[in-house]
């Protein structure tokens, strides 16, 4: 018999993204074999298939502890019936989208609204940044292969990926090519060149033995840092851009700027000259592995079965 149940309720979509689905969607696989878990996910429709095994709820049964991922905090109201009796733990980006929960938990490296002072049961920080399990071997910082891994999130990102695949093939000489498609660009992008990853798939899989890795600004600049790949990033907009130059400030990352700003001939540039410089990748693979250490969805558990408990 599994332990207490524990409640998630997150959001995703086109709009919103579907990162703060994924984080969910790592805790619950983590705690699954010691608890119940279930979610309560607005914006899931046509996307189910992703939190499975896990039960989709319609309505909200009694839980020992409820974790809340959303982008939109004031939606919590609607469940304030069940919130106002459980203990809930929230997760945050970059300080948004703060209210007064039990406990908060926000895995960047940056703070756009600063925390207050007196936040209690604060846990800030790269070391809770919520990632798979890494390997026992971290391969991408000894990469081998000439590849390059592109992740630009679970949005509508196939406008990024036709510019960045055009870059590609501007390169005096040609890479290995892996991609993971965007929840919403499954069938507007048609590249035979390229092995695409889909949502679901293990990560560590796609980025291992990369040289170098084309990212966004949000959970895929960090898995390439734990991982020891430098990274390249293109920004959704300004708040991720932020983390990409605090993370090239750490000298382990090249921030391109935003989407709407970076050219085609501007990533050919950025990739030609770091696939030549073999000791700035290097530098740059120790730095990400220093800054993000991979091992926050440990803490992270731990914090929530405190709660759970």
């Amino acid at each position: 018999m599994k332990g207490p149940r524990i409640l998630f309720i997150t959001q995703c979509g086109a709009k919103l993204g579907f990162g703060h689905l994924v984080r969910s969607q790592r805790l619950a696989r983590a705690l699954s074999p010691r608890y119940q878990i279930a979610f309560l996910a607005e914006g899931i429709k046509g996307f189910e298939k992703f939190i499975r095994p896990h039960d989709i709820w319609q309505k909200i049964k009694p839980s020992a502890c409820i974790v809340t991922d959303l982008v939109q905090p004031q939606r919590l109201k609607y469940f304030a019936e069940i919130v106002q009796h459980h203990p809930i733990i929230s997760i945050h980006d970059m300080g948004l989208g703060q209210f007064d929960s039990d406990c908060a938990i926000d895995g960047s490296i940056v703070q756009i609204v600063p925390y207050p002072q007196n936040r209690k049961n604060l846990f800030f920080g790269a070391r809770y940044m919520i990632l798979d399990h890494l390997p026992e071997r971290r391969r991408g910082f000894q990469a081998h292969r000439e590849a390059i891994i592109m992740n630009f999130g679970g949005g509508d990102v196939a406008p990024i990926y036709r510019k960045a695949l055009k870059a590609m093939r501007l390169l005096k000489d040609p890479m290995e090519i892996r991609a993971c498609r965007g929840y919403m660009s499954w069938d507007s992008i048609k590249c035979p060149a390229v092995k695409w990853y889909g949502p679901g798939d293990n990560m560590w899989d796609a980025i291992d033995g990369c040289q170098i890795g084309l990212c966004a600004g949000g959970i895929s600049l960090y898995e390439l840092a734990a991982s020891g790949v430098p990274a390249l990033v293109i920004s959704h907009h300004r708040a991720q851009e932020r983390t990409a130059k605090e993370f090239e400030s750490r000298g382990a990352a090249i921030s391109l700027g935003t989407k709407r700003r970076v050219t085609i001939d501007l990533i050919r540039r950025g990739v030609e000259t770091l696939r030549c410089a073999v000791e700035t990748r290097r530098k740059m693979g120790r730095a990400g592995r220093q800054l993000v250490d991979g091992h926050g969805i440990d803490r992270v558990c731990k914090i929530i079965e405190r709660y759970a408990s």
